[in-house]
């Protein structure tokens, strides 16, 4: 059996469903099975799902390992994702594996190994690196030989990937200061953005290397901050489509200060505000500014 172009399955019918095969690798006699053949419910999805039991197999049942092997999937060569729901109930020397091959089942690469705690929700996994092949999934468990608990998974799908963002029209890692082309401003106050490295504050932002810091405790006691930090002018008057993509970190006291980000199209006489913080927040602020700046 081949699927052409992917795999869906949710197992919703007989199981293991058509063209899937479930081996007993220990000999227990205990295998994957339907999680209503356990006594189980679906604790990850709708209706039904694939359900390896070792606390329902007893405690006397000996090492468990088992494997549920997918039909064989010829992808396209548009890339592909795969992903799934899954439950590992984590207990003692119990293990589980997601593996793919492409020498039809003569060698397997592990795409996710995981041991415990428990772990819940699911799972993504980035197949460019197959796009055109012929593969095969697989999923073991093993309790290790010791009572243990069990694996779900549930809703297996593959689904086309976004395709790759364009490459950035203007970017900035601030690894030196100032950066080339910036400039900085203060509105009255006593200190200015610097560079991480002259403030030596840690990159909370999430990114590599250094960052810039507007840093009124750095500055010090009885000190003001009112600092501008901005780009050179860009040119985008052949651009459509524009967002601001950035990484951040702020830290409030709640004493009235706050942090914003602006943008301005008449080289800085005015300017727009596009968000605003005044209280603690951390992330990537990803915003489409095309209606202000395209064209511009």
């Amino acid at each position: 059996c081949v699927l052409d172009g992917g795999i869906v399955e949710y197992f919703e019918g007989e199981f293991p469903p058509p063209g899937w095969i479930v081996t007993d690798d220990s000999g227990s006699g205990h295998v994957w099975m339907r999680n209503d053949q356990w006594g189980e419910s679906n604790y990850i999805g709708s209706g039904y799902a694939a359900h390896i039991d070792s606390d329902n197999a007893g405690s006397g049942a000996g090492t468990i390992t088992t494997t549920l092997y997918s039909p064989y999937v010829q992808l396209p060569t548009v890339p592909k994702g795969i992903r799934f729901n899954h439950y590992f109930n984590a207990l003692g020397s119990d293990e589980v594996w997601f593996e793919i091959s492409t020498d039809n089942g003569a060698s397997w690469m592990t795409l996710y190994n995981y041991e415990g705690p428990d772990a819940i929700g699911t799972l993504d996994f980035d197949l460019s690196a197959y796009a055109d092949m012929l593969v095969q999934f697989r999923w073991v468990y093993t309790d290790g030989g010791s009572w243990a608990w069990w694996w779900q998974i549930d809703d297996v799908e593959t689904y086309d990937l976004p395709p790759p963002p364009p490459a950035p029209l203007f970017s900035e890692d601030f690894e030196s200061w100032p950066p080339a082309g910036w400039s900085l401003s203060q509105g009255g106050g006593d200190c200015n953005f610097e560079s991480t490295a002259t403030t030596g504050r840690p990159n909370y932002t999430g990114g590599s290397g250094e960052a810039a810091d507007a840093d009124s405790d750095w500055c010090g006691s009885g000190t003001t901050m009112d600092a501008d930090l901005v780009t050179p002018t860009l040119d985008l008057s052949g651009e459509t489509t524009v967002y601001l993509v950035f990484k951040y970190d702020y830290n409030d006291i709640g004493s009235g200060d706050f942090a914003m980000a602006d943008v301005s199209i008449d080289d800085g006489a005015s300017y727009t505000a596009l968000v605003t913080w005044t209280a603690d927040a951390n992330g990537t602020y990803v915003q489409d500014i095309s209606g202000i700046v395209a064209g511009e």
